[in-house]
């Protein structure tokens, strides 16, 4: 028996020997086949990007119901009551308010065409602003988005504020006497010379699901 031999059944008696081919093991990395020649890649490079898409697509007639299960409950505020931003065409900013308590007004966006990728199609603004970093809406759960070319657009004297938009804290309906509406008046202290505070008409009865769909079928 050469001595060869005689080494090779030694270091298979320690079990140091093994028939498997050898392999390194590599972290977070795997190794792949390439037209014949073996290439290591990250895990990284293995997983797709998943795309966000809603839980549960909103139909359009759900949206003003959606938003008023979302408001905080307010002690003695009345009936729930919303309308679309006024005086502009399209539907992505909803206001509500209890019907006892007008100074407090829930801002929120509705997403229909899903531009902004997000959980979910229907969220509650905390606040607007613009800045050097572009227009942004920072929604309820802290998350910043930028603002779509329409709430641009809707939004566009919020540039001259200097100064962020709180709905809930800088917005409030005025009941108009004697007329069946009533007057949204967003303004803040706090805005730099030249701002001006924003007002316009609307009208609760806008609520209704029937002038809701006419709505949409002007657009």
């Amino acid at each position: 028996m050469s001595a060869l031999t005689r080494a090779f059944q030694f270091f298979s008696g320690l079990g140091l020997v093994s028939t498997t081919p050898f392999a390194v093991k590599f972290a977070s990395k795997q190794e792949v086949t390439v037209r014949g020649m073996p290439r290591l890649v990250s895990y990284e490079e293995t997983v797709e990007k998943q795309e966000v898409t809603p839980s549960q697509p909103l139909k359009s007639t759900e949206v003003m119901g959606e938003a008023q299960k979302m408001m905080d409950e307010v002690s003695g505020g009345g009936n729930k009551q919303c309308f679309w931003w006024p005086e502009v065409k399209g539907l992505e900013l909803l206001a509500c308010v209890y019907s006892n308590k007008l100074d407090r007004v829930f801002l929120f966006h509705w997403d229909s065409r899903n531009q902004l990728k997000l959980q979910k199609q229907l969220n509650q603004i905390s606040s607007f602003s613009y800045s050097s970093t572009g227009a942004l809406m920072r929604l309820k759960d802290n998350e910043s988005v930028k603002m779509t070319g329409y709430v641009k657009l809707v939004l566009a004297w919020l540039h001259k504020w200097g100064t962020e938009l709180i709905p809930e804290q800088h917005c409030k309906l005025t009941n108009n006497a004697g007329k069946n509406n009533y007057t949204l008046t967003c303004d803040s202290e706090t805005k730099v010379s030249g701002g001006k505070k924003l007002e316009k008409t609307v009208s609760l009865e806008s609520l209704h699901s029937n002038r809701y769909k006419a709505q949409i079928q002007q657009q």
